[in-house]
């Protein structure tokens, strides 16, 4: 996102926000995981658990930033991250979460991602396809990691 809202100063976007759903956007994962713990007798499945993330994530991390005070909008976003049938005509949190989980192979489908990375192009979100393999957004994700160790 530092590199769109460079391009698009008056994008009403903002970098703490994006920030903040990176941080909670799968936050459903862990109430299921803590269950998985406590009853590893249903759970010894790794296939089971698999689909149950799948499957349950979004709707209990929804819940869970709704409990929390989360706006509307961000709970809907947490809910719909991973659902690729929401495709936001604009710039959105979305896109900036999913370019993420892009870039951290999370997508497993190529068609999928690369219908995305050419819609990210097309939104501005990023300069170019391979944008993300480049050397100025590698040392831009390295100075980041180096910030938060």
């Amino acid at each position: 996102m530092t590199f769109y809202l460079k391009e698009h100063k008056h994008s009403p976007l903002m970098l703490d926000t994006v920030t903040l759903a990176a941080l909670v956007h799968s936050v459903g994962v862990l109430p299921i995981l803590t269950e998985a713990e406590n009853h590893p007798d249903i759970f010894a499945n790794p296939t089971f658990l698999q689909q149950a993330i799948v499957k349950l994530a979004s709707d209990v991390g929804a819940e869970v930033t709704k409990a929390w005070g989360f706006s509307d909008e961000f709970i809907e976003l947490v809910k719909s991250w991973s659902d690729l049938t929401v495709l936001p005509a604009e710039a959105h949190y979305l896109d900036f979460i999913r370019a993420g989980a892009i870039y951290h192979e999370i997508f497993k489908n190529e068609d999928t991602c690369g219908v995305l990375l050419n819609s990210y192009v097309s939104k501005g979100i990023l300069p170019e396809l391979d944008f993300m393999a480049s050397d100025e957004f590698t040392e831009t994700v390295a100075d980041v990691k180096t910030m938060f160790s």
